[in-house]
């Protein structure tokens, strides 16, 4: 459910707000969702990280995503 609200603010939401859910470091949580056996699940979080790449934000620091995706293991599961 909760990956569900944030690919929905992802999709629909502002920079600023979607700025401060990076901020909260809720990027590992969606690199678990990439983690399980569901096709569902997976397809929901990887959704949501192409939505974010294709906004083009300009997050502060500038590779606060990328640092969060590799510290949540995000490059081993892919």
């Amino acid at each position: 459910l909760a990956a569900s609200i944030i690919s929905d603010i992802i999709r629909n939401d502002t920079i600023e707000i979607i700025n401060y859910l990076i901020n909260l470091d809720f990027i590992g949580s969606l690199v678990l969702l990439l983690e399980m056996n569901d096709l569902k699940f997976f397809n929901l979080a990887i959704g949501a990280i192409t939505r974010l790449l294709r906004k083009n934000i300009s997050f502060e620091p500038n590779d606060i995503f990328w640092i969060q995706f590799e510290n949540g293991g995000g490059i081993e599961v892919l």
